[in-house]
């Protein structure tokens, strides 16, 4: 079973994305805003999914952390935001994949699927 470490503040959307992908088959673990670069390589990712906006450190610098780390350096990371500014943010932390929020179910999905 793949798992998916979620990094997402809004609540209800973290919530509705962790059901949906865990009735797809996906082992899912989530938090509300960053915790630490080494709790999140403990957990054995096989994909990040971070959105941009968080309330102690912005997605794309969690992105850039990830990569300078040996452990996560390799794990597919995807950055989800609403800002019209988001492939910028994408481009800066060299992210293999961005996805423009309001998304649908399906559209994450198949980006998750292309990822891992």
């Amino acid at each position: 079973m793949k798992h998916i470490v979620l990094i997402e503040d809004n609540e209800a959307l973290q919530q509705l994305v962790a059901q949906f992908l865990t009735e797809a088959g996906y082992r899912v673990t989530s938090y509300p805003a960053l915790t630490s670069v080494e709790e999140l390589a403990t957990l054995e990712a096989d994909l990040f999914i971070i959105d941009e906006r968080l309330p102690s450190v912005s997605g794309h610098i969690i992105c850039i952390l990830l990569h300078a780390d040996s452990v996560t350096r390799a794990v597919p990371q995807l950055l989800i935001s609403g800002s019209p500014v988001l492939s910028k943010f994408s481009d800066l932390a060299e992210v293999n994949a961005s996805l423009r929020k309001p998304f649908g179910l399906d559209e994450l999905l198949l980006k998750i699927k292309e990822l891992i």
